[in-house]
């Protein structure tokens, strides 16, 4: 049956589409009979243009929905995958469906195709399927085309976060996010490695099922001997041939340094004090330990607890205050309402108010909020605020910590000025590139971190200062979105020379990490820094990308 036998549109407009499908036809045989698909390169995309149209046309005037190709969105290299096309059927009319992939083999089957791909196919890249359903016969129906992408993925990914921390004990808890991508499950072993004075115990297999990803606990405790600073560690997943990696750096704040008095509300609400509002002792909701403060808004108002530290620093040095928390029928956006909240007063009498870690509204389980300040001059006290206010609702806080932390002393890109070349949609902005945050689960996706477009070009951090400076050593605290480490593969820090750039130093990852630090050759002197991210250099799986969570510049 042809277009103009079937039900639908009246004849004359079925005569009519009849008759362009078929001179389109007409037009593409006379070309190939004459071999001249080159030189009529401009009248084949525009017969494709006439094509798209009438396909629109047809699918309005017979009112079908258009035809789609139903399968996975991901799939491993050397993996065969099946896809469906669900296509309409039109009483009377004669449907064909086919489908075609350039860079891998189709094996048509009753539904649709079977695609085997080649175990060579590159990682990060996309394979286009191309579905078409042609209304009426073949020699003059109209061809609706459709569109299905395949990102070629590792067969296992394995991303580290950090799920919290024991402040009365020092013990951290990771999550290792474990995600098969092959069609059958999978067995995982994984092992850690840690720097002397850390244990680690990490289970030692755990079953993924298809397509899915898994949650791993790994508990760190460090020796009571162990200073309080950065810790490095670095998991390994394998099952058979599959192998993933990826590293973590998490700060250690021994019981002993932590300047928090009953941290953990072990004892009551002894230490905290301006309490206002409904704050109280919860022993039935710990983060860790047998208790932690609640603050309840049964309707808009505000609650409260704080607590003063002196610290009377005589040269300026950076902190590390660090709070988790959890939340129940939180009202309005997420704001510094509900927040770890910190005020600093410096030895000359001066102020720095509202440095926050804003939680997130509405129900959340359990998140650790991390904020580093880097003060300008040295600091006479700290206040830190645990609140609720301007908002309804019930939260839990638990596990606090503000410690002196001499690895960051001096980091250079907090005063800088930050520009970026481009930004993922309108919500993404350069902000949290410097703002002092890297942990950042608590917060809502837009302060997170920073995401370029996601286009095949350049990429690129520009930081300026207000005079010349000297940086030594940079770090790179990457996204950590979905809980995975969007590790760039490779980034240029370079300094102005001439009317272009020059580098001074390259940073290649060669596995996820959620922090990459570069230690320059030589200490380079500059009023602007760009960190480059070459075209297609981005994180696996996403390599038009670059998503940065925090940049540092260090004079030392």
């Amino acid at each position: 049956a042809g277009l103009a036998d079937a039900a639908g549109p009246d004849a004359a407009t079925q005569g009519r589409l009849a008759e362009a499908a078929a001179a389109c036809r007409g037009l593409r045989d006379a070309v190939r009979a004459a071999g001249a698909e080159n030189g009529a390169r401009r009248l084949q995309r525009d017969l494709d243009t006439i094509e798209r149209h009438l396909g629109q046309v047809a699918l309005s005037a017979y009112g079908l929905e258009p035809p789609r190709i139903v399968g996975p969105t991901q799939a491993v290299p050397g993996s065969t995958i099946t896809l469906a096309m669900a296509a309409p059927r039109v009483e009377g009319l004669a449907t064909a469906v086919a489908m075609t992939c350039a860079g891998a083999a189709l094996t048509p089957t009753a539904e649709g195709a079977r695609l085997a791909i080649p175990a060579t196919a590159a990682v990060g890249s996309d394979l286009e399927v191309v579905g078409a359903l042609t209304l009426g016969p073949a020699e003059h129906g109209i061809a609706i085309q459709t569109r299905h992408r395949l990102r070629l993925v590792q067969p296992l990914e394995l991303a580290l976060a950090l799920a919290g921390v024991d402040a009365l004990s020092g013990r951290m808890r990771l999550q290792a996010s474990l995600t098969n991508h092959r069609p059958e499950a999978v067995e995982v072993a994984l092992t850690a490695a840690a720097p002397t004075g850390c244990t680690v115990a990490a289970p030692e297999r755990v079953t993924v099922p298809a397509g899915a990803t898994l949650p791993a606990v790994l508990e760190v405790l460090p020796d009571a001997a162990m200073p309080a600073g950065p810790i490095d560690l670095a998991v390994t997943a394998g099952a058979g041939a599959d192998r993933a990696a990826a590293r973590l750096t998490a700060f250690h704040i021994p019981p002993a340094a932590n300047r928090i008095r009953n941290p953990g509300f072990e004892d009551g609400l002894q230490g905290w004090g301006a309490i206002a509002g409904d704050a109280a002792l919860d022993t039935a909701v710990a983060h860790h330990g047998r208790a932690a403060l609640r603050l309840t808004n049964p309707q808009t108002g505000a609650s409260t607890v704080s607590q003063s530290v002196t610290l009377n620093q005589t040269a300026p040095g950076a902190l590390r205050v660090r709070a988790a928390s959890r939340g129940q029928g939180v009202t309005g956006a997420p704001d510094k309402g509900y927040a770890l909240y910190v005020d600093l007063y410096y030895t000359d009498g001066t102020p720095l108010y509202g440095q926050t870690v804003n939680f997130a509204s509405g129900d959340s389980g359990w998140r650790l909020g991390e904020l580093t300040i880097e003060p300008s001059k040295p600091i006479r006290n700290v206040n830190v605020y645990l609140l609720l206010r301007g908002k309804a609702g019930t939260v839990w806080f638990d596990d606090v910590a503000v410690v002196e932390d001499p690895h960051r002393r001096g980091n250079l890109a907090a005063a800088a000025q930050i520009s970026v070349d481009s930004s993922f949609g309108r919500d993404y902005h350069a902000g949290p590139i410097n703002d002092g945050l890297t942990e950042v689960a608590a917060l809502h996706w837009t302060q997170q971190a920073w995401a370029s477009a996601e286009e095949a070009v350049d990429h690129s951090i520009l930081v300026t200062f207000a005079a010349p400076t000297t940086v030594a050593r940079m770090a790179i605290h990457w996204s950590l979105d979905a809980g995975i480490a969007r590790t760039s593969s490779e980034v240029h820090l370079q300094i102005p020379e001439g009317e272009g750039w020059k580098t001074v130093g390259t940073l290649r990852p060669t596995a996820p990490e959620a922090v990459s630090t570069l230690a320059l050759p030589a200490p380079a002197t500059a009023t602007r820094f760009r960190v480059l991210q070459p075209a297609g250099k981005g994180p696996a799986g996403r390599p038009h990308l670059m998503w940065v969570r925090e940049l540092e510049l260090f004079g030392e």
